[in-house]
Parts: structure tokens; sequence; C-alpha cells
């Protein structure tokens, strides 16, 4: 299988070392936007002008001289022009854009695969909450972004393992085994007073009808036992694990902020690497990260004045323990709570002795559910949310998985529930997948017409000419680049917008050329296109964890 980017990069270096004698330089290839300027660029000729010593259009039209002469052996393209101030233009011959059909049938699932990670371990950190209710859309959000992106760093070589961090060490959950034990109370004591910070939300009176069946009426006020603690976790943390798995997401490890951390040296030991580093003072009795020495505006406290560790704190040894289990990076995916944070734990690294760049942080924005047009409110502590249980429940895993993934997670995303249920070509979702079913038919009736897989695979593709097959196969050839540059930029949405472009012009050639004609030769042709097609869009919808189904109901 060709890469063409990495094929004409090659083709630049040569010629380079034809005409100057130097080897190893960076080139870089991009897919222009416009036609009329090729199908590829490179501004090697700008790059390098300070090291072949000349000017980039001297550079540009010596190796366009030398690359047009070696083209006729190269068949790669038809031409190349330079463009001022220095851009060299390919334009790709058609030949080698209809091959790319029958590359990708020859590849099959692992089209577009690559070994860019060289299987470096990457470690996700994404949904991750306290353990004090359902998780909500965000958290599905945040579990559909972070799940297709270790999808695509999987599919280009590296090892990533999946983490979910639960905050299960902070005042909140306090709250929540106060709010369990006053339901609770109110079971045997309906006058019983309700705290008014505490949790409302009808899973807590789940949780206290469960309670009830241990304790049977005794009395648990004023004592909140280990065991009452453990139950309440146990409930919520089982309830999490089902909807994450039922979101078709399977973490590596559920971390536990209080067993890992608060319950072990962690803490105490990341402290005294910090102080023995030269970053912590003691001011009124508590203990400050020096940050202002790396540039913030003011030191964060570590450790309160009664002693006890702040998130911070326990956020930074959690760090330190992913960067001690030989991981080469770290990416989080954080709340939108979070932006103030981020800033300091890469200091905090830092202070540790650890490359910033070994940790990224993005935020996941939040997420407003629309109905009919106007917006649900939510609120977790009130019992008004929508949980991720609900949404999937009502428009479905693959739905609600792609409607996350249309836009970047640091914008914030109007999600329309009436939408994500249509079955017509205004569904995204429903689009994409139409288009993969449509082809899964088409090679049905195809094989119904006694055209084998054979016959198909060694089709006759100079018979393909056609404007809309051709923009067929460029598509399918971009796919490769969308995947691995998906992987430099962490944007799983935009393998969602190929997804949808991919279909568009399907369906557009669908609709302007007959697949299964009275021509042999052509049929088994435009079948080669189909079953590339589906090859690809299956592959794409599988990096987003979407499933491709093979038989829909078309309801426009």
């Amino acid at each position: 299988m060709i890469n063409k980017a990495q094929h004409i990069a090659r083709i630049v270096q040569n010629s380079i070392e034809r005409t100057y004698s130097v080897q190893d330089l960076s080139i870089s290839i991009e897919r222009t936007k416009d036609e009329r300027f090729g199908d590829f660029s490179t501004n090697a000729a700008m790059m390098h002008s300070n090291r072949l010593k000349e000017s980039p259009m001297s550079i540009g039209e010596k190796l366009c001289r030398d690359i047009n002469k070696s083209l006729s052996k190269d068949l790669l393209a038809d031409k190349v022009e330079l463009v001022k101030p220095g851009f060299i233009n390919f334009y790709i011959s058609k030949k080698f854009w209809i091959d790319i059909f029958r590359e990708v049938v020859l590849v099959g699932k692992n089209y577009g695969r690559s070994n860019t990670g060289d299987g470096k371990k990457i470690l996700v950190e994404f949904v991750g909450s306290n353990p004090t209710g359902p998780l909500n859309v965000v958290s599905a959000r945040a579990a559909s972004i972070g799940d297709s992106l270790c999808n695509i760093l999987s599919f280009n070589g590296y090892d990533v393992k999946r983490e979910f961090y639960i905050n299960d060490a902070g005042e909140q959950i306090s709250r929540l085994v106060e709010s369990l034990i006053a339901r609770y109370t109110q079971i045997h004591d309906p006058c019983f007073e309700f705290p008014d910070d505490g949790y409302h939300g009808d899973y807590v009176k789940d949780m206290a009808e469960e309670l009830n069946r241990v304790y049977k009426g005794k009395s648990l006020l004023n004592k909140i036992d280990d065991d009452v603690w453990f139950r309440c976790r146990h409930f919520i943390l089982s309830s999490q694990k089902r909807d994450v798995e039922n979101f078709g997401v399977k973490f590596d490890k559920w971390f536990s902020e209080k067993e890992l951390l608060h319950d072990s040296d962690k803490i105490t030991d990341t402290l005294k690497k910090l102080e023995e580093r030269g970053f912590t003072r003691k001011k009124d009795d508590a203990t400050w990260f020096q940050s202002t020495k790396l540039g913030d505006d003011e030191d964060r406290v570590l450790v309160k004045s009664n002693g006890v560790p702040t998130y911070f704190l326990a956020d930074i040894a959690y760090h330190l323990d992913k960067f001690n289990r030989g991981f080469d990076k770290a990416i989080d995916f954080m709340g939108p709570d979070h932006h103030g944070h981020i800033g300091r734990l890469k200091m905090a690294m830092k202070a540790l002795g650890i490359d910033e760049k070994w940790l990224d942080i993005f935020i996941v924005q939040q997420v407003n559910l629309m109905r009919n047009g106007e917006k649900i409110k939510m609120s977790k502590r009130a019992g008004r949310f929508e949980t991720m249980k609900d949404l999937v429940s009502e428009v479905g895993k693959d739905a609600a998985r792609f409607f996350f993934l249309m836009r970047t997670q640091s914008s914030h995303l109007d999600f329309d529930l009436n939408l994500a249920k249509e079955e017509s070509s205004k569904n995204p979702v429903y689009y994409i997948q139409y288009a993969h079913a449509r082809l899964c038919n088409i090679l049905k009736h195809a094989e119904a017409q006694k055209v084998s897989i054979e016959e198909i695979e060694i089709a006759n593709t100079e018979l393909l000419d056609k404007a809309e097959e051709v923009e067929l196969a460029k598509t399918l050839a971009g796919f490769e680049d969308t995947c691995e540059a998906r992987v430099l930029t962490y944007a799983p949405h935009k393998i969602a917008g190929y997804l949808l472009k991919l279909a568009g012009i399907f369906h557009n050639f669908y609709n302007k050329h007959r697949v299964v004609t009275g021509n042999k030769e052509l049929t088994a042709a435009r079948l080669l296109i189909v079953k590339s097609t589906g090859i690809v869009l299956a592959n794409g919808l599988r990096l987003l964890g979407i499933s491709a189904p093979k038989k829909m109901q078309n309801k426009d």
C-alpha cells in the first residue's frame, strides 16, 4: 500500500540529493485545498532555502525540472509545478487515484493503520468523577472522546491504557453518605429533616432501601462507619461501571484516590520529593507549593493548616504515580471547572523533574441537552439531570457517541435529542450508517447476480474515469492521513467529519451511476468501489466506537 504523501516526500528528498547532494532533510507534504494548485504541495524549497543557499524560487525551479524528468518512470503524477513564493505542487495521475480502490480491498480492516506510535506507552485518563451519583452527559461526552482517541492511538501503533480516576476522598463523598443516612432514617421516621446541601436524586432513595435490608431500622445517626461508606461507594461505582460498559467503553484500571493515594505513602512521598527539590514553604501552619518560582501568580496550598492534603497535592501524587508506572506520555480529559488546574499541574510536573510535554490536558466543555428547541435544566444535587444511562436509553449508543464527536471537546455542545433519534438523512450518524448498509445491500445483490469476490478484486479499474469515481478515490486515499493526523492533534471529531463527507460523496456517486449494470466488467469495477468504500466507512466507525450495520430502513 502506497501512502502518497510519504511517497511524494521521498521523491522530493531524492531530487534534493541528486541536485544538491544534501541528505536527510525534513520534507512536509500537505493535501491542497484548491484543486487548481494540484493535489499535494510541499514548502521544502522555502523551508530549506538557507541550508541549500539559494532562493526558494531557484530551488523550486531546479527541483521541478528534475522531478518532471522522472515522472514517466514514477507514474505517480501527471505534472509538477512551481508557484510563488516557492511551493511545489503535484498533480496526481488519475491512475494512481483509481488504484486506491484495490489497495483498500487488499488491506481490508487494516487500511489506514500505521506504526507511528512504535509501541510507545500512553495512559489516557477520562470520565473520572466523584462516586456521588450516576454519570452525567458531560461524562458521556468525555467517554466518547477519550475512548475514540484511544482507538485511534492504538490503530497507529501506540500501546494505550484507559484509566478512570475515582475522586472518592473528598467532602462530597461525606455529604453523599450523610444524604444516604438521612434517606435511610426517613424510611422509619418520615419527619426526619433532610440536609439542605444533600443529594436529592432518587438514586439516594434506592441506596437507602438497600441499606435498610442490611441494617433493618438500626439507627445510623451520628455514626458514619466504614461499612456504610463502602456500601454507598460500591452502589455508585457499580452503576457507573455498567453505564460506561453499555456505552462501549472498557477501562483498564479504576484508580481510587482514597485506596491508592490516601491509604498509602504516595502523597507523603510526593510532598517529600517537592521539598527536596526546593518547591515547598511553610506559612500559617500550612505547606505551600512555590509555583511562583515557575511563573505562577501565587503559590498554592498542598497541605492545609489542619494537616489535611489538598486535592491539588493528591493529583500531583497521582500523576507522579502515572510517570513512575513507565508511561511515555499521559493524556487527561478534565471537566470545564478545571481550567486553572492545568497550568499548576504542569508546573508541578516540572518541579518534580518531569518534562511538561509528558502531560497533555484537555478540557471537555459543557453539554446542553435540547428537546424541541428548549434547553433541559440539569442539577445532580437537586436530582434533575439527564444521565449517561438516560441518554443512551433514549437515543442509543451510536447516536450519542457520534453527536458528542461532531465538535471539538473545547467547544460547548448543544445536543439535539430530537435529531439524534430521527431516522433520516438529516441525522448525521444515521446518514453514515445508512451509506454502509446500502453498500452491503449492493454487494449482496451482486452476489445474487453471480458476481464473485475474485472478479471484484481483479476488476479492470481503467474503466473508472467518471468525476464522481475519482472524487471517491481521492477521499478514500485521505483516510490514512486523517487517522494519523488525528493522533498528532488529538481530534477524533475530524474522523466524524471525514465519515460524513465520505458518505455524502458515495451517495452522490450512487445516485448518478448504476453499479450493477449490463456490462460485467464495469459492474465488477464499480463493485470494487462499493467494497472499498464500505471497508473505510466500517474502519472509521469502528475507531469511533460506533456500529456499521449491514441493514437499515430508509424512512426519508
